[in-house]
């Protein structure tokens, strides 16, 4: 055999050899090293709900979905969203408009949302996704809406209006 032949024969022994021989402590500082890399870059969303509810007034939302048939509720938080604040109207006919937002982590959360189009709409915002039909969801800063407008029977261009107003408002809710 060449010399030059054997080179990769002794690498194949001598990998072989080290993972036989391998620490059994190797696997849990590796563990140990991810779980430390994912904590360092996982986004934190704990904090206070924004009260989504405040974003739109029952005028607005009234008048892109018709007559309310009552107060707008706030769904439980779901744990894994914590600082997202949700609000769902509904019409006196049917329809529901539910929106959500979160007032930090708006682009990390907006990364996360697959699959996705780009809105077919303008509005003031940094960037916007959309989702299906009718699933609207817009950063700006580090704010972001999602408008959810499948069951209230609005076009897109209305749901933007609805969602650059909320978005404009994440930080000075209004009463």
């Amino acid at each position: 055999m060449r010399p030059t032949a054997r080179l990769p024969f002794i690498a194949c022994v001598l990998l072989a050899a080290c993972s036989r021989n391998a620490s059994p402590h190797f696997d849990a500082d590796l563990a140990d090293a991810q779980a430390q890399a994912e904590e360092a870059t996982a986004v934190d969303f704990s904090g206070q709900a924004l009260d989504a509810c405040g974003l739109l007034s029952r005028e607005e939302v009234a008048e892109a979905i018709g007559t309310l048939s009552g107060d707008p509720v706030s769904p439980p938080d779901d744990a894994s969203q914590s600082a997202e604040g949700r609000c769902v109207w509904h019409g006196a006919d049917g329809r529901e408009l539910t929106l959500a937002a979160s007032d930090e982590g708006g682009m990390e959360r907006l990364a996360a949302v697959q699959p996705s189009a780009a809105p077919g709409v303008s509005g003031k915002w940094d960037e916007g996704r959309l989702q299906g039909c009718c699933l609207l969801h817009a950063v700006k800063d580090e704010a972001m809406v999602s408008l959810d407008f499948s069951a209230a029977r609005i076009d897109l261009a209305q749901g933007a209006r609805l969602v650059e107003r909320a978005l404009g408002r994440v930080h000075e809710p209004s009463d």
